[in-house]
């Protein structure tokens, strides 16, 4: 039995990120992904949550770790409402042989859940052991409105390609789907004395660009359409 003291706060917060990443109670989901892995040390708590194609790992502090390396796997659950007075709520959490015990010592109430059985996936195994080639900063709020701008109706399924331009700095995302729409989102940059800010966009250059794929994909089309109606005049 190992025991170690969380924050109610970022057990919701972790739940709220890692739901969508969760497989869904179906025939052909494993039954390990269906829950999310908490890995708890003496350095702190790691979460983790994949259903085969995604992955989504979160680091937390403990108020309390354990003595020594625990793990489990649990599905999701609702957690009590705790009160908002701004300050952090600690949960204990105690695993046992089969079960955890979720205490919430802020509304005095208790939830044991069962142990999903299985081995977790290892994760490290999944993250890249090298440096990018190139990494770029966006703002978090303008690439998820992009996302949801350029995204096709969910019946067609089609990918969203994010595509780079120039180096960085600086450089140039555009995120598109197709032909339909695209969104070009300012890079971030850094000032001399290191504070970042959203650079603005050079129209004309990012015109050019757009405009070059466009004329691209325009002439791969044609080029096909004129290959077929070769293949069939004979």
């Amino acid at each position: 039995m190992s025991t170690f003291i969380m924050y109610q706060e970022d057990l919701k917060d972790a739940f709220n990120r890692m739901k969508s990443m969760v497989s869904k109670d179906d025939a052909s989901s494993v039954s390990i992904f269906k829950g999310i892995h908490f890995i708890a040390t003496p350095k702190g708590l790691l979460m983790e949550a994949t259903d085969n194609y995604r992955l989504c790992t979160i680091a937390y502090n403990l108020e309390t770790p354990p003595k020594d390396y625990c793990d489990f796997v649990v599905e999701p659950f609702t957690l009590p409402k705790v009160p908002n007075n701004g300050l952090p709520h600690p949960t204990e959490v105690t695993v046992n042989d089969d079960t955890v015990d979720f205490k919430f010592p802020a509304t005095g109430d208790m939830k044991t859940v069962k142990q999903l059985k299985g081995a977790f996936p290892n994760v490290a195994t999944a993250l890249p052991d090298s440096l990018p080639n190139m990494q770029i900063k966006l703002n978090a709020d303008y690439l998820i409105d992009a996302v949801k701008a350029v995204k096709a109706p969910h019946e067609k399924k089609k990918p969203i390609t994010l595509n780079i331009f120039g180096d960085n700095p600086p450089a140039t995302c555009v995120v598109s789907c197709g032909t339909h729409c695209c969104m070009v989102l300012p890079v971030r940059s850094k000032t001399p004395n290191g504070q970042e800010y959203d650079n603005p966009l050079d129209i004309i250059h990012v015109s050019k660009n757009i405009d070059s794929e466009s004329h691209k994909a325009k002439k791969n089309k044609e080029d096909l359409s004129n290959e077929k109606y070769e293949n069939n005049s004979y």
